[in-house]
């Protein structure tokens, strides 16, 4: 919630808004003392049940950087629903800034556009959709000609549904393009107005507006960018929507039963926008490619979505699948319940209840643990550097949770190459047409 404050001029967050630091990175080895659920598990268990939580009555507000402020109000104030637009700074330190001060550097502001609209008739989805396609997301310097971090693409995002809802477009996006996208989302702290000849600039000072932007060369690489899509108009209502079913479409025809594609979906909304140190956490391709593989250093922090106490992770594992999953001991080859499995089936995270890997995938390997060609989707497991043993190995981990999951080696049959040695006690086998273990927004409470 917000409110503003017509003495500072300021929009400032009120208590039961998403709090600021709930949850911090923690270190790639050893436990968190005293970690809480740094996940809203309710918010998780929402996504595995396929619903969504209904907006609140009234006006909502969506804060954006798309370069010169001057720039973004235009495509906003063209959408029914949306009830004004304004021009104003978001991200830095300074309160109350003026342009002068944003201009000149130091205050940690952007040039942002604050949009108030009704939920009613414009959702924040389609308000995603314009926002992307009047922007260039491959330019993190600045946008067109404006240079510097004052005019770096990003999104400030209110509460977890804008949050979710922000990455979820950014991964939907970046399926478009080879390229990183360099659009980034933080959380909204305060919005401050810019000065009032700064308003509808485009409206009252149509002339020097049109000379400037077409100066700057913004609509020449929108329509590079985005072609026939750029400046956002008649966004679709439900396109992140339309790309999940895509998404779901194509797993259906590989054979994954729907609870398990559900789940997998709720997995990738979650983990797809994470970044680790300056790199994705998770390697963001639509399929598995090995060469796509992103590694993290072993002491890499990494706010997993997942973050238990060492008493809640004690009452939910059994002493052998605590000590793998949240010590990285390994269990003894040959001794051990899957490495033999030949049922058909799914094998899920004994830690988090995700899915991981499915029985078309495994093979005999010869070495006494489930071994497996590849993931049951690329964004189910993350990667870090493993020394250990006085040799670089890599180190396969839940991704909601990091919990140990095994080691992969280059040393695997066709088609991929590769050999996921994993531990049974890390994993629960479900066979074809069984009910899957609860996922930890159901259950780890």
């Amino acid at each position: 919630m917000k409110t503003f404050d017509r003495q500072t001029g300021t929009h400032t967050k009120l208590a039961g808004g998403r709090a600021a630091g709930a949850s911090g990175p923690r270190r790639r080895f050893g436990l968190p003392g005293s970690t809480v659920v740094a996940i809203a598990l309710v918010a998780l268990a929402a996504l595995v049940a396929g619903t969504a939580t209904a907006q609140d009555a009234g006006t909502r507000t969506a804060v954006f950087g798309g370069g010169c402020f001057w720039c973004m109000e235009s495509p906003f104030d063209h959408l029914d629903g949306v009830l004004s637009t304004t021009s104003g700074f978001s991200g830095g330190h300074v309160e109350n800034p003026s342009y002068e001060q944003v201009s000149h550097g130091g205050t940690g502001h952007s040039e942002v556009v604050e949009v108030t609209y009704d939920p009613g008739r414009v959702s924040y989805e389609q308000l995603l959709y314009v926002y992307w396609r009047n922007v260039d997301p491959l330019d993190g310097g600045g946008q067109f000609c404006d240079r510097g971090a004052t005019y770096a693409p990003v999104i400030f995002t209110d509460g977890a549904d804008q949050d979710r809802l922000a990455r979820r477009s950014r991964d939907v996006v970046a399926d478009r393009f080879t390229d990183e996208i360099a659009v980034a989302i933080r959380p909204f702290q305060a919005f401050y107005p810019a000065e009032d000849y700064h308003q509808d600039y485009y409206i009252n000072n149509p002339l020097r507006y049109r000379f400037y932007r077409s100066r700057c060369g913004r609509d020449r690489r929108l329509e590079e960018v985005w072609g026939d899509e750029a400046g956002g108009e008649n966004p679709p209502a439900s396109w992140l929507t339309a790309a999940e079913v895509s998404s779901r479409n194509a797993s259906a025809a590989s054979g994954l039963p729907a609870e398990v594609e559900r789940r997998i979906n709720a997995v990738h909304r979650i983990v797809a926008g994470i970044d680790a140190g300056d790199r994705p956490y998770v390697t963001r391709t639509a399929e598995y490619d090995p060469a796509a593989r992103i590694v993290h250093g072993e002491d890499t922090p990494v706010d997993y979505p997942v973050q238990l106490s060492d008493a809640q992770w004690r009452r939910r594992l059994d002493g052998e699948r605590y000590d793998v999953l949240r010590h990285d001991d390994t269990e003894r080859p040959f001794r051990n319940a899957l490495f033999d499995n030949k049922e058909p089936g799914i094998y899920y995270s004994a830690a988090t209840g995700q899915p991981l890997f499915s029985s078309e995938d495994k093979y005999e390997s010869g070495t006494g643990w489930p071994s497996f060609t590849r993931p049951i989707s690329p964004d189910a497991v993350a990667y870090f550097e493993d020394r250990s043993l006085f040799s670089r190995r890599i180190e396969v981990v839940d991704s909601l949770s990091g919990s140990h999951l095994g080691h992969v080696f280059n040393d695997g049959p066709a088609p991929t190459g590769q050999r996921y040695c994993m531990n049974s006690a890390a994993l629960i086998f479900v066979p074809e047409g069984g009910d899957p273990p609860p996922m930890i927004g159901d259950a780890a409470r």
